[in-house]
Protein backbone atom coordinates (compact mmCIF):
# COMPACT_ATOMS: atom_id res chain seq x y z
CA UNK A 1 0.00 0.00 0.00
CA UNK A 2 1.51 3.47 -0.85
CA UNK A 3 1.89 6.25 1.33
CA UNK A 4 -0.61 8.49 -0.77
CA UNK A 5 -3.36 5.71 -0.28
CA UNK A 6 -2.20 5.94 3.77
CA UNK A 7 -2.10 9.78 4.09
CA UNK A 8 -5.40 10.17 2.76
CA UNK A 9 -6.65 7.45 4.47
CA UNK A 10 -5.38 9.00 7.76
CA UNK A 11 -7.72 11.98 7.07
CA UNK A 12 -10.47 9.88 6.38
CA UNK A 13 -10.39 7.64 9.50
CA UNK A 14 -11.05 11.20 11.57
CA UNK A 15 -14.42 11.09 10.61
CA UNK A 16 -14.99 7.40 10.45
CA UNK A 17 -16.04 4.94 13.35
CA UNK A 18 -19.42 4.57 15.79
CA UNK A 19 -22.64 6.94 15.75
CA UNK A 20 -22.63 9.32 18.52
CA UNK A 21 -25.03 10.80 20.56
CA UNK A 22 -28.54 12.11 18.77
CA UNK A 23 -27.20 10.11 15.80
CA UNK A 24 -29.66 6.97 14.18
CA UNK A 25 -29.12 3.80 15.40
CA UNK A 26 -27.47 1.50 12.34
CA UNK A 27 -28.62 -1.36 14.15
CA UNK A 28 -32.49 -0.25 13.09
CA UNK A 29 -31.59 0.29 9.52
CA UNK A 30 -30.00 -3.22 9.12
CA UNK A 31 -32.51 -5.45 7.08
CA UNK A 32 -33.88 -7.89 8.63
CA UNK A 33 -31.89 -10.81 6.46
CA UNK A 34 -28.56 -9.66 7.99
CA UNK A 35 -29.44 -9.53 11.19
CA UNK A 36 -30.36 -13.66 10.27
CA UNK A 37 -27.21 -13.84 8.34
CA UNK A 38 -25.73 -17.31 9.70
CA UNK A 39 -22.14 -17.53 11.89
CA UNK A 40 -19.61 -20.04 11.10
CA UNK A 41 -16.82 -21.15 13.01
CA UNK A 42 -13.46 -20.91 11.13
CA UNK A 43 -11.10 -21.61 14.25
CA UNK A 44 -12.56 -22.65 17.55
CA UNK A 45 -9.56 -22.72 19.90
CA UNK A 46 -10.80 -23.60 23.26
CA UNK A 47 -12.70 -21.41 26.06
CA UNK A 48 -14.56 -19.01 24.63
CA UNK A 49 -14.14 -16.78 27.92
CA UNK A 50 -10.93 -16.92 27.50
CA UNK A 51 -9.78 -16.45 24.10
CA UNK A 52 -9.84 -13.78 21.73
CA UNK A 53 -12.78 -13.30 19.17
CA UNK A 54 -11.97 -12.43 15.42
CA UNK A 55 -15.06 -11.99 13.59
CA UNK A 56 -15.10 -11.34 9.98
CA UNK A 57 -18.16 -9.99 8.16
CA UNK A 58 -18.39 -10.53 4.28
CA UNK A 59 -19.67 -8.07 1.98
CA UNK A 60 -20.45 -8.11 -1.65
CA UNK A 61 -21.14 -11.57 -1.58
CA UNK A 62 -24.86 -12.92 -2.66
CA UNK A 63 -26.47 -15.86 -1.37
CA UNK A 64 -25.02 -18.08 -4.34
CA UNK A 65 -21.45 -16.27 -3.09
CA UNK A 66 -21.41 -17.48 0.49
CA UNK A 67 -19.26 -20.67 -0.69
CA UNK A 68 -16.81 -18.44 -1.70
CA UNK A 69 -16.89 -16.49 1.30
CA UNK A 70 -16.10 -19.86 3.44
CA UNK A 71 -12.97 -20.17 1.26
CA UNK A 72 -11.84 -16.28 0.82
CA UNK A 73 -12.38 -15.97 4.75
CA UNK A 74 -10.38 -19.44 5.31
CA UNK A 75 -7.58 -18.07 2.53
CA UNK A 76 -7.20 -15.33 4.52
CA UNK A 77 -7.40 -16.88 8.38
CA UNK A 78 -4.13 -18.85 6.91
CA UNK A 79 -2.41 -16.08 5.76
CA UNK A 80 -3.59 -14.37 9.82
CA UNK A 81 -2.35 -17.69 11.45
CA UNK A 82 0.98 -17.96 9.51
CA UNK A 83 2.16 -14.65 10.09
CA UNK A 84 4.03 -13.77 13.40
CA UNK A 85 3.45 -13.33 16.07
CA UNK A 86 -0.36 -14.40 15.23
CA UNK A 87 0.95 -17.83 14.04
CA UNK A 88 2.69 -18.11 17.53
CA UNK A 89 -0.79 -17.52 19.62
CA UNK A 90 -3.20 -19.06 16.97
CA UNK A 91 -4.20 -21.31 19.74
CA UNK A 92 -5.39 -17.99 21.83
CA UNK A 93 -7.90 -16.86 18.93
CA UNK A 94 -11.52 -18.34 18.28
CA UNK A 95 -12.86 -16.72 14.21
CA UNK A 96 -16.01 -16.68 12.92
CA UNK A 97 -17.39 -15.75 9.90
CA UNK A 98 -20.76 -13.78 9.49
CA UNK A 99 -22.53 -14.50 6.00
CA UNK A 100 -24.16 -11.82 5.45
CA UNK A 101 -26.50 -11.79 1.89
CA UNK A 102 -26.00 -8.61 -0.02
CA UNK A 103 -28.40 -8.04 -3.35
CA UNK A 104 -25.09 -7.53 -5.65
CA UNK A 105 -21.77 -8.69 -5.49
CA UNK A 106 -18.60 -6.62 -5.33
CA UNK A 107 -18.02 -3.28 -4.02
CA UNK A 108 -19.03 0.26 -6.20
CA UNK A 109 -15.98 1.72 -8.00
CA UNK A 110 -14.64 -1.71 -7.66
CA UNK A 111 -14.11 -4.22 -10.19
CA UNK A 112 -17.25 -3.89 -12.36
CA UNK A 113 -15.87 -0.20 -13.19
CA UNK A 114 -15.36 3.56 -11.93
CA UNK A 115 -18.74 5.15 -11.70
CA UNK A 116 -20.45 1.77 -10.71
CA UNK A 117 -22.77 1.72 -7.82
CA UNK A 118 -23.15 -2.03 -6.09
CA UNK A 119 -25.81 -2.23 -3.82
CA UNK A 120 -24.23 -4.13 -0.37
CA UNK A 121 -25.25 -4.52 3.02
CA UNK A 122 -22.53 -2.99 4.53
CA UNK A 123 -22.03 -0.62 1.77
CA UNK A 124 -18.56 -1.47 -0.09
CA UNK A 125 -16.90 1.69 -1.86
CA UNK A 126 -13.35 1.73 -3.00
CA UNK A 127 -12.85 5.73 -2.95
CA UNK A 128 -9.75 7.78 -4.27
CA UNK A 129 -7.06 8.07 -1.68
CA UNK A 130 -4.47 10.42 -3.61
CA UNK A 131 -4.12 14.26 -3.43
CA UNK A 132 -5.01 16.91 -5.40
CA UNK A 133 -2.96 16.29 -8.68
CA UNK A 134 -1.73 12.61 -8.54
CA UNK A 135 -3.50 10.51 -10.60
CA UNK A 136 -6.56 8.82 -8.25
CA UNK A 137 -6.38 5.63 -7.82
CA UNK A 138 -9.68 4.14 -5.90
CA UNK A 139 -7.61 1.96 -3.74
CA UNK A 140 -9.45 3.07 -0.13
CA UNK A 141 -11.75 0.24 0.42
CA UNK A 142 -14.22 1.91 2.97
CA UNK A 143 -17.40 0.00 4.66
CA UNK A 144 -20.35 1.46 7.28
CA UNK A 145 -18.38 0.93 10.01
CA UNK A 146 -21.44 1.60 12.74
CA UNK A 147 -23.51 -0.85 10.65
CA UNK A 148 -20.55 -3.17 10.54
CA UNK A 149 -20.38 -2.88 14.49
CA UNK A 150 -23.69 -3.00 15.06
CA UNK A 151 -24.25 -6.47 13.29
CA UNK A 152 -21.22 -7.85 14.58
CA UNK A 153 -22.37 -7.37 18.18
CA UNK A 154 -25.86 -8.02 17.18
CA UNK A 155 -24.98 -11.61 16.22
CA UNK A 156 -21.30 -12.10 17.51
CA UNK A 157 -21.55 -10.10 20.82
CA UNK A 158 -17.88 -11.76 22.29
CA UNK A 159 -16.62 -9.91 19.12
CA UNK A 160 -13.06 -9.14 20.34
CA UNK A 161 -12.27 -7.27 16.55
CA UNK A 162 -14.32 -7.05 13.36
CA UNK A 163 -13.20 -6.81 9.94
CA UNK A 164 -14.81 -6.76 6.72
CA UNK A 165 -13.93 -8.63 3.64
CA UNK A 166 -15.11 -7.92 0.28
CA UNK A 167 -16.24 -10.15 -2.39
CA UNK A 168 -14.11 -7.42 -5.39
CA UNK A 169 -11.18 -9.11 -7.33
CA UNK A 170 -10.02 -5.68 -7.17
CA UNK A 171 -7.11 -4.16 -4.66
CA UNK A 172 -7.70 -2.35 -1.92
CA UNK A 173 -8.87 -1.98 1.60
CA UNK A 174 -8.39 0.61 4.63
CA UNK A 175 -7.94 0.69 8.70
CA UNK A 176 -9.59 2.56 11.81
CA UNK A 177 -12.30 1.19 14.02
CA UNK A 178 -12.78 -1.65 11.59
CA UNK A 179 -10.17 -3.32 9.12
CA UNK A 180 -11.52 -3.69 5.40
CA UNK A 181 -9.54 -5.76 2.69
CA UNK A 182 -10.82 -6.92 -0.64
CA UNK A 183 -10.74 -10.42 -1.91
CA UNK A 184 -7.81 -10.00 -3.86
CA UNK A 185 -4.84 -12.21 -2.99
CA UNK A 186 -2.45 -9.58 -1.92
CA UNK A 187 -4.93 -7.33 0.06
CA UNK A 188 -5.04 -9.43 2.55
CA UNK A 189 -1.92 -8.36 3.94
CA UNK A 190 -3.33 -4.49 4.19
CA UNK A 191 -5.81 -6.77 7.07
CA UNK A 192 -2.64 -7.56 8.88
CA UNK A 193 -1.51 -4.35 8.89
CA UNK A 194 -4.72 -2.50 9.72
CA UNK A 195 -4.93 -5.71 12.87
CA UNK A 196 -1.77 -3.87 14.15
CA UNK A 197 -3.36 -0.83 14.57
CA UNK A 198 -7.31 -1.94 16.01
CA UNK A 199 -5.51 -5.00 17.95
CA UNK A 200 -2.06 -4.07 18.70
CA UNK A 201 -2.32 -0.48 19.32
CA UNK A 202 0.57 0.59 16.96
CA UNK A 203 1.25 3.40 14.74
CA UNK A 204 2.16 3.96 11.59
CA UNK A 205 5.60 3.90 10.81
CA UNK A 206 6.36 4.93 7.40
CA UNK A 207 6.90 9.00 5.96
CA UNK A 208 4.80 11.19 3.38
CA UNK A 209 6.01 14.87 4.59
CA UNK A 210 3.75 15.41 7.10
CA UNK A 211 5.06 18.89 8.28
CA UNK A 212 2.25 19.29 11.49
CA UNK A 213 2.69 19.43 15.05
CA UNK A 214 3.14 16.02 16.95
CA UNK A 215 -0.48 14.78 18.89
CA UNK A 216 0.05 14.54 22.28
CA UNK A 217 -1.03 11.03 22.41
CA UNK A 218 1.91 10.63 20.24
CA UNK A 219 4.18 8.02 23.17
CA UNK A 220 0.87 6.48 24.11
CA UNK A 221 2.41 4.29 20.76
CA UNK A 222 4.30 1.58 21.64
CA UNK A 223 6.27 1.71 18.14
CA UNK A 224 7.03 5.79 17.73
CA UNK A 225 8.40 8.02 19.89
CA UNK A 226 9.76 11.76 19.53
CA UNK A 227 12.40 11.08 22.57
CA UNK A 228 16.49 10.67 22.01
CA UNK A 229 17.47 10.86 25.36
CA UNK A 230 18.42 6.49 25.51
CA UNK A 231 17.17 6.22 28.96
CA UNK A 232 13.14 7.49 27.99
CA UNK A 233 13.19 5.38 24.49
CA UNK A 234 10.42 2.91 25.14
CA UNK A 235 12.18 -0.21 23.27
CA UNK A 236 15.40 0.59 25.00
CA UNK A 237 15.29 -3.19 25.84
CA UNK A 238 15.72 -4.24 22.15
CA UNK A 239 18.60 -1.85 21.75
CA UNK A 240 22.11 -3.74 21.71
CA UNK A 241 25.05 -1.65 23.36
CA UNK A 242 27.12 0.22 21.22
CA UNK A 243 24.21 1.30 18.99
CA UNK A 244 24.44 4.97 18.23
CA UNK A 245 21.23 6.72 18.77
CA UNK A 246 19.64 8.41 16.65
CA UNK A 247 20.46 5.20 14.17
CA UNK A 248 22.05 6.12 11.19
CA UNK A 249 20.38 3.91 8.07
CA UNK A 250 21.98 0.93 7.38
CA UNK A 251 22.81 -0.34 10.77
CA UNK A 252 21.04 -3.48 11.08
CA UNK A 253 19.01 -4.74 14.08
CA UNK A 254 17.32 -2.37 16.47
CA UNK A 255 17.57 1.31 17.25
CA UNK A 256 16.68 4.79 16.84
CA UNK A 257 15.53 5.05 13.08
CA UNK A 258 14.95 8.86 12.07
CA UNK A 259 11.47 9.06 10.14
CA UNK A 260 7.80 7.44 11.22
CA UNK A 261 4.01 8.29 11.91
CA UNK A 262 4.28 10.30 8.51
CA UNK A 263 7.11 12.89 9.77
CA UNK A 264 10.39 12.21 7.22
CA UNK A 265 12.33 14.12 10.41
CA UNK A 266 11.55 14.27 14.50
CA UNK A 267 9.72 10.84 15.06
CA UNK A 268 11.43 8.04 15.19
CA UNK A 269 10.86 4.21 14.73
CA UNK A 270 12.93 0.77 16.11
CA UNK A 271 13.92 -0.66 12.70
CA UNK A 272 14.77 -0.27 9.19
CA UNK A 273 11.65 -2.43 7.89
CA UNK A 274 8.77 -3.51 9.63
CA UNK A 275 5.02 -4.18 8.81
CA UNK A 276 3.38 -1.03 9.92
CA UNK A 277 5.87 0.82 7.67
CA UNK A 278 5.62 -1.58 4.35
CA UNK A 279 3.59 -4.51 3.92
CA UNK A 280 5.83 -6.52 2.92
CA UNK A 281 7.94 -6.75 5.77
CA UNK A 282 7.50 -8.73 8.90
CA UNK A 283 6.18 -6.98 12.39
CA UNK A 284 9.32 -5.80 13.96
CA UNK A 285 9.83 -6.98 17.60
CA UNK A 286 8.89 -4.39 19.28
CA UNK A 287 5.49 -3.86 17.56
CA UNK A 288 5.49 -8.08 17.69
CA UNK A 289 6.13 -7.58 21.88
CA UNK A 290 3.19 -5.00 21.72
CA UNK A 291 0.97 -7.68 19.74
CA UNK A 292 1.87 -10.26 22.19
CA UNK A 293 1.05 -8.16 25.55
CA UNK A 294 -2.37 -7.09 23.83
CA UNK A 295 -2.69 -10.41 23.81
CA UNK A 296 -2.32 -11.33 27.11
CA UNK A 297 -4.40 -8.15 28.25
CA UNK A 298 -7.09 -10.10 26.62
CA UNK A 299 -6.32 -13.89 27.28
CA UNK A 300 -4.62 -15.63 30.69
CA UNK A 301 -2.22 -18.13 30.29
CA UNK A 302 -4.55 -20.41 32.30
CA UNK A 303 -8.39 -22.08 30.92
CA UNK A 304 -10.76 -22.12 33.60
CA UNK A 305 -9.49 -24.71 36.16
CA UNK A 306 -9.57 -28.44 36.38
CA UNK A 307 -11.10 -29.98 39.69
CA UNK A 308 -9.24 -33.05 40.31
CA UNK A 309 -10.83 -36.27 41.67
CA UNK A 310 -10.12 -37.81 44.82
CA UNK A 311 -7.64 -40.48 43.64
CA UNK A 312 -4.25 -42.43 45.02
CA UNK A 313 -1.72 -41.37 43.37
CA UNK A 314 -3.52 -37.81 42.69
CA UNK A 315 -3.32 -36.51 39.72
CA UNK A 316 -3.34 -32.30 38.85
CA UNK A 317 -3.34 -30.56 35.93
CA UNK A 318 -3.78 -26.89 34.48
CA UNK A 319 -5.92 -26.57 30.68
CA UNK A 320 -3.82 -23.66 29.30
CA UNK A 321 -3.68 -22.32 25.54
CA UNK A 322 -0.54 -23.68 23.94
CA UNK A 323 1.81 -20.92 21.96
CA UNK A 324 3.92 -22.44 18.83
CA UNK A 325 6.60 -22.87 19.60
CA UNK A 326 5.58 -23.97 23.23
CA UNK A 327 6.97 -21.39 25.67
CA UNK A 328 4.83 -21.73 29.04
CA UNK A 329 6.60 -23.08 32.08
CA UNK A 330 4.39 -24.66 34.52
CA UNK A 331 5.96 -24.33 38.18
CA UNK A 332 4.73 -26.61 41.04
CA UNK A 333 4.70 -26.54 44.58
CA UNK A 334 3.10 -28.00 47.76
CA UNK A 335 2.87 -25.80 50.92
CA UNK A 336 5.07 -23.31 49.09
CA UNK A 337 8.16 -25.86 48.28
CA UNK A 338 8.63 -26.67 45.19
CA UNK A 339 8.46 -30.22 43.55
CA UNK A 340 8.42 -31.65 40.17
CA UNK A 341 6.23 -32.11 37.96
CA UNK A 342 5.40 -33.34 34.16
CA UNK A 343 4.66 -30.11 32.59
CA UNK A 344 0.93 -29.16 32.66
CA UNK A 345 0.51 -32.24 35.18
CA UNK A 346 1.69 -32.76 39.01
CA UNK A 347 1.24 -36.93 40.29
CA UNK A 348 1.23 -36.84 44.19
CA UNK A 349 1.66 -40.71 44.64
CA UNK A 350 1.40 -40.40 48.42
CA UNK A 351 -2.04 -38.83 50.22
CA UNK A 352 -2.15 -35.45 51.49
CA UNK A 353 -3.03 -35.85 55.57
CA UNK A 354 -4.45 -32.77 57.18
CA UNK A 355 -4.33 -29.32 55.45
CA UNK A 356 -2.16 -28.35 52.29
CA UNK A 357 -1.90 -25.83 49.37
CA UNK A 358 -0.91 -26.84 45.82
CA UNK A 359 0.19 -24.27 43.34
CA UNK A 360 0.46 -24.20 39.68
CA UNK A 361 2.78 -21.13 38.20
CA UNK A 362 2.37 -20.92 34.67
CA UNK A 363 4.57 -18.67 32.67
CA UNK A 364 4.93 -17.44 29.25
CA UNK A 365 8.71 -17.43 28.70
CA UNK A 366 8.41 -16.22 25.34
CA UNK A 367 11.46 -14.43 24.13
CA UNK A 368 9.22 -12.04 22.11
CA UNK A 369 8.27 -10.10 25.15
CA UNK A 370 11.34 -8.24 27.49
CA UNK A 371 8.80 -5.59 28.94
CA UNK A 372 5.16 -6.04 31.31
CA UNK A 373 6.12 -9.67 31.97
CA UNK A 374 3.90 -10.21 34.67
CA UNK A 375 1.00 -10.33 32.06
CA UNK A 376 2.93 -13.64 30.77
CA UNK A 377 1.77 -15.18 34.38
CA UNK A 378 -1.22 -16.92 36.42
CA UNK A 379 -1.08 -19.34 39.37
CA UNK A 380 -3.77 -22.02 40.37
CA UNK A 381 -4.24 -23.22 43.54
CA UNK A 382 -6.00 -26.44 45.04
CA UNK A 383 -6.56 -26.49 48.72
CA UNK A 384 -6.61 -30.04 50.58
CA UNK A 385 -7.90 -30.94 53.85
CA UNK A 386 -8.61 -34.06 56.08
CA UNK A 387 -10.12 -36.55 54.74
CA UNK A 388 -8.73 -36.14 51.49
CA UNK A 389 -10.89 -33.46 49.18
CA UNK A 390 -9.72 -31.10 46.76
CA UNK A 391 -11.37 -27.99 45.98
CA UNK A 392 -10.24 -25.22 43.47
CA UNK A 393 -9.30 -21.52 45.32
CA UNK A 394 -7.93 -19.98 42.37
CA UNK A 395 -8.96 -15.87 42.92
CA UNK A 396 -12.35 -14.96 41.74
CA UNK A 397 -13.26 -12.10 39.37
CA UNK A 398 -15.90 -10.49 37.27
CA UNK A 399 -14.36 -9.70 33.97
CA UNK A 400 -16.81 -7.47 31.59
CA UNK A 401 -15.44 -5.80 28.61
CA UNK A 402 -16.93 -2.57 28.24
CA UNK A 403 -17.83 -1.22 24.37
CA UNK A 404 -18.99 1.95 23.35
CA UNK A 405 -21.68 1.89 20.82
CA UNK A 406 -25.03 3.54 19.60
CA UNK A 407 -27.05 0.21 20.67
CA UNK A 408 -27.27 0.84 24.67
CA UNK A 409 -26.95 -1.19 27.83
CA UNK A 410 -26.59 -4.63 26.86
CA UNK A 411 -24.93 -8.10 28.68
CA UNK A 412 -23.57 -10.22 25.98
CA UNK A 413 -22.46 -14.04 26.81
CA UNK A 414 -23.12 -12.95 30.10
CA UNK A 415 -19.83 -11.12 30.39
CA UNK A 416 -19.91 -8.34 28.35
CA UNK A 417 -21.27 -4.96 28.68
CA UNK A 418 -22.53 -3.12 26.01
CA UNK A 419 -22.32 0.68 26.97
CA UNK A 420 -24.33 3.48 25.31
CA UNK A 421 -22.19 6.72 23.93
CA UNK A 422 -20.90 9.29 26.72
CA UNK A 423 -23.01 11.75 28.11
CA UNK A 424 -23.40 14.39 25.41
CA UNK A 425 -22.08 17.39 27.13
CA UNK A 426 -20.45 18.33 30.94
CA UNK A 427 -18.58 16.18 32.62
CA UNK A 428 -19.86 12.78 33.59
CA UNK A 429 -19.20 9.20 34.67
CA UNK A 430 -20.23 5.59 34.28
CA UNK A 431 -21.00 4.13 37.72
CA UNK A 432 -21.19 0.41 38.83
CA UNK A 433 -21.69 -0.92 42.12
CA UNK A 434 -23.14 -4.65 43.57
CA UNK A 435 -26.74 -4.63 44.49
CA UNK A 436 -27.47 -7.15 46.90
CA UNK A 437 -26.53 -9.35 49.74
CA UNK A 438 -22.81 -9.06 48.19
CA UNK A 439 -22.82 -5.46 47.73
CA UNK A 440 -19.49 -3.84 48.57
CA UNK A 441 -17.97 -3.86 44.96
CA UNK A 442 -18.14 -0.20 43.13
CA UNK A 443 -16.48 0.72 40.31
CA UNK A 444 -16.58 4.36 38.55
CA UNK A 445 -15.14 5.89 35.36
CA UNK A 446 -15.02 8.95 35.26
CA UNK A 447 -15.33 11.21 32.10
CA UNK A 448 -13.83 14.72 33.05
CA UNK A 449 -11.79 14.06 30.02
CA UNK A 450 -13.46 12.87 26.87
CA UNK A 451 -10.65 10.17 25.83
CA UNK A 452 -9.14 8.44 29.06
CA UNK A 453 -10.80 6.10 30.80
CA UNK A 454 -10.54 6.05 34.50
CA UNK A 455 -11.91 4.34 37.39
CA UNK A 456 -11.16 2.65 40.75
CA UNK A 457 -12.77 -0.63 42.60
CA UNK A 458 -13.27 -0.93 46.25
CA UNK A 459 -13.48 -4.11 47.83
CA UNK A 460 -12.87 -5.73 51.30
CA UNK A 461 -9.35 -6.31 51.68
CA UNK A 462 -8.27 -5.14 47.98
CA UNK A 463 -8.67 -2.13 46.12
CA UNK A 464 -6.98 -0.56 43.60
CA UNK A 465 -7.71 2.08 40.08
CA UNK A 466 -7.86 1.11 36.27
CA UNK A 467 -7.02 3.38 33.72
CA UNK A 468 -7.48 2.47 29.98
CA UNK A 469 -8.71 4.69 26.78
CA UNK A 470 -12.10 4.61 25.02
CA UNK A 471 -10.54 5.75 22.07
CA UNK A 472 -6.95 5.24 20.20
CA UNK A 473 -5.68 7.91 17.79
CA UNK A 474 -9.59 8.54 16.77
CA UNK A 475 -10.42 4.98 16.76
CA UNK A 476 -12.75 3.67 19.07
CA UNK A 477 -11.99 0.85 21.31
CA UNK A 478 -13.37 -1.55 24.34
CA UNK A 479 -11.97 -1.83 27.42
CA UNK A 480 -11.76 -4.62 29.74
CA UNK A 481 -12.65 -4.43 33.22
CA UNK A 482 -11.61 -6.72 35.57
CA UNK A 483 -13.01 -6.69 39.48
CA UNK A 484 -13.06 -8.66 42.28
CA UNK A 485 -16.02 -11.44 42.57
CA UNK A 486 -19.14 -10.98 44.48
CA UNK A 487 -20.98 -14.26 45.36
CA UNK A 488 -24.53 -12.29 45.52
CA UNK A 489 -26.74 -9.69 44.48
CA UNK A 490 -26.04 -7.75 40.73
CA UNK A 491 -23.74 -5.37 39.14
CA UNK A 492 -26.27 -2.27 38.54
CA UNK A 493 -24.55 0.19 35.78
CA UNK A 494 -25.42 3.30 35.75
CA UNK A 495 -24.84 6.65 33.69
CA UNK A 496 -24.45 10.14 35.74
CA UNK A 497 -23.89 13.36 34.06
CA UNK A 498 -22.79 16.39 36.32
CA UNK A 499 -26.04 18.39 37.77
CA UNK A 500 -28.94 15.65 36.43
CA UNK A 501 -30.20 12.33 38.65
CA UNK A 502 -27.99 9.06 37.44
CA UNK A 503 -29.79 6.80 35.18
CA UNK A 504 -29.59 3.34 35.81
CA UNK A 505 -28.63 1.64 32.50
CA UNK A 506 -29.37 -2.52 33.29
CA UNK A 507 -27.89 -5.00 35.88
CA UNK A 508 -25.75 -8.07 35.48
CA UNK A 509 -26.57 -10.80 37.82
CA UNK A 510 -23.86 -12.37 39.99
CA UNK A 511 -23.83 -15.59 41.93
CA UNK A 512 -25.10 -18.46 39.54
CA UNK A 513 -25.84 -16.21 36.86
CA UNK A 514 -22.73 -15.35 35.56
CA UNK A 515 -19.20 -17.51 35.53
CA UNK A 516 -16.46 -16.10 37.50
CA UNK A 517 -13.04 -15.74 35.48
CA UNK A 518 -10.40 -16.80 37.76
Amino acid sequence: MTWILKASLVALLLLAGCAGPGREDPAANLPASALASQVEDLQRSGDPANRIHVVLLGDGYRAEDQAKLSRDARNWLATFVGTPPFANYASYFNVKVVHVVSPQDGASNGSHGLGVTRDTVLGATFRNASPEGVAPDYRLLVVDNARVLALAMALAPECTVALVLVNDSKYGGSGGAVPVFSANPASGLIALHELGHAFGGLADEYQCGDTSALPATLEAFPNVTARRDPDQIKWRSWIAPGVPLPTPAGVPGLGLFEGAYFHDTGVFRPRQACRMRSLGDGFCEVCSEAIVRRIYDRVRPLDPPITPLAANPLRLSVARPVPVPDTVRVAWAVDGAAVAGDGDTLVLPAPLQGNHTVTATVTDTTPLVREGLERLTAVQTWTFGSPQAARVEPARHLVLRLVRTPRGFQVAERRVVDLPLPPDAGRGAWQAEVVGPGGDVQFRTGLEDPSPLRGEFQHPGESGRIQGRWMEDGRPVSFLVRIPWVEDGELALFRKVEGAPRVRLGTVPLGEGVRPAY
